[in-house]
C-alpha cells in the first residue's frame, strides 16, 4: 500500500469541514445549546438556549464522549477508566521523519510520534494522569528532555514543542446507538484508547454508513427517522466499534504488564508476527481498512 494511514492537523480537517460544510447548501451554523426536545408523531422539536425552536425528523447526536443528548436518552455505557491522561502536542524533530511515525510502549503507556509536514510530529504520549499533568506543565526545556529520554533521539532528537495538552483517557461504549428519532455518532457512541489511533476513523465510519442508510431511505421515500434506518445503522456500526475498541483495550492490557510470564509471550508474540509476511500484510489489510 503506498500510506498506512495519512496524519491530518485538526485545524485544517475543520476548515475543509467548513468549506464542504458551506458548499453543499441549507445549512446553518447556531452557536447555542439544546434545552429541551420532545418528540412528535413525525419528528423532533427542539427549544435552544438563545430561545428559538427547531423541527426535524432525525437528531444526530455528534457532541462527544459527555455527550448531553445521550444522557438526555437515557443511554447507558460500558466504561473503563484508564487511570491515564494522553499528553498532546505539535513537536519539530531536528531531522525530518519523511513519513515515518514511531510508536513505544513503555512503562506507563504508550508514546506515538506521527509525521506531520516537515519536521513536525505530532504526539500522543499515555502516562498515569499525575505524571502526564506533570509533563504537559513543565518548561519546554525539561519536557523536551523527558520527551528525548522515551523517544531515544528518533530523527536526531526533538528539539522544540509547541502547547501542551493532557485529556484522561476512557474506554466507553453506549449500550445502544439510537432512541426515538436519535443517533449516535463518533465519541458520543464510542470513545476508545489512542493507543491505536482509531478514534476518528471509527466515527468516520458512523458518518459514511449512515449517510448510506439516509441515502437508502431517501430513494425509498421512508423517513429518515424511521426505526428502520436506525436499526440497521445500530446493527451494523455498534458490533464493528465494540469488537474494535475491545481489540485496543486487549492491547493495552498485554502491554500494561510489566513483568512476569506474559512479558516474554509478548515478545514472542511479535517476534512471530514480524517474522510472518502474510501475517503482516493482513495486519496492513486491516488498518488500512482493505479486510
Amino acid at each position: 500500500v503506498p500510506a498506512l494511514a495519512w496524519i491530518v492537523e485538526m485545524d485544517l480537517l475543520a476548515d475543509r469541514l467548513a468549506a464542504a460544510w458551506r458548499q453543499a447548501g441549507g445549512a446553518s451554523y447556531v452557536d447555542t445549546g439544546i434545552a429541551a426536545r420532545e418528540l412528535t408523531d413525525d419528528g423532533v422539536i427542539l427549544r435552544l438556549d438563545n430561545g428559538e425552536r427547531l423541527r426535524t425528523r432525525l437528531l444526530l447526536a455528534a457532541d462527544g464522549a459527555g455527550s448531553a443528548l445521550r444522557q438526555s436518552a437515557g443511554i447507558d455505557c460500558e466504561q473503563r477508566d484508564y487511570a491515564q491522561a494522553g499528553v498532546v502536542a505539535t513537536v519539530q524533530t531536528a531531522e525530518a521523519p519523511a513519513g515515518r511515525a514511531l510508536q513505544r510502549f513503555l512503562p506507563g503507556g504508550p508514546l506515538a510520534l506521527l509525521p506531520l509536514a516537515g519536521r513536525s510530529c505530532s504526539i500522543v504520549w499515555s502516562q498515569p494522569r499525575a505524571r502526564a499533568e506533570h509533563l504537559a506543565g513543565l518548561p519546554t526545556a525539561d519536557f523536551l528532555a523527558e520527551l528525548n529520554v522515551a523517544a531515544e533521539g528518533w530523527h536526531g532528537g526533538v528539539v522544540d514543542s509547541g502547547p501542551r495538552a493532557a485529556f484522561p483517557l476512557w474506554l466507553q461504549l453506549a449500550r445502544r446507538y439510537t432512541d426515538q428519532r436519535l443517533a449516535l455518532l463518533g465519541d458520543a457512541a464510542h470513545q476508545v484508547h489512542p493507543l491505536a489511533g482509531q478514534g476518528l476513523n471509527l466515527g468516520l465510519a458512523d458518518v459514511a454508513v449512515l449517510t448510506e442508510l439516509l441515502q437508502w431511505a431517501h430513494r425509498g421515500g421512508i423517513d429518515l427517522g424511521d426505526p428502520r434506518v436506525l436499526r440497521r445503522y445500530e446493527w451494523q456500526q455498534r458490533p464493528r466499534n465494540w469488537r474494535a475498541a475491545h481489540v485496543f483495550d486487549l492491547l493495552e492490557r498485554i502491554h500494561a504488564v510489566e513483568q512476569g510470564p506474559l512479558v516474554r509471550l509478548r515478545q514472542i508474540g511479535m517476534q512471530a508476527v514480524d517474522r510472518l509476511p502474510a501475517v503482516k500484510q493482513w495486519l496492513v489489510r486491516q488498518a488500512v481498512g482493505r479486510s
